[in-house]
């Protein structure tokens, strides 16, 4: 926050509180698009958790034997 203060030439709090809603305005918009966007290219195909859908090769996911320390 305090670098904005310093970049603003007018840091009155109206100027202020319009960089602040128009930064959150556009990053949202930003998010806003680019779900749309999957939701149109994937549909319902997606389940909630993106990362467990990734296919990995085994080669390149290292295994460790984690039963060497049970006697």
């Amino acid at each position: 926050m305090f670098s904005i203060l310093n970049e603003i030439s007018d840091n009155s709090p109206f100027k202020t509180t319009s960089v602040v809603l128009a930064s959150v305005g556009s990053s949202g918009s930003i998010y806003l698009l680019v779900a749309v966007t999957g939701y149109l290219s994937f549909g319902n195909h997606v389940a909630g958790n993106i990362v467990g859908q990734c296919k990995y090769p085994s080669s390149s996911v290292p295994q460790r034997d984690y039963t060497d320390h049970i006697s």
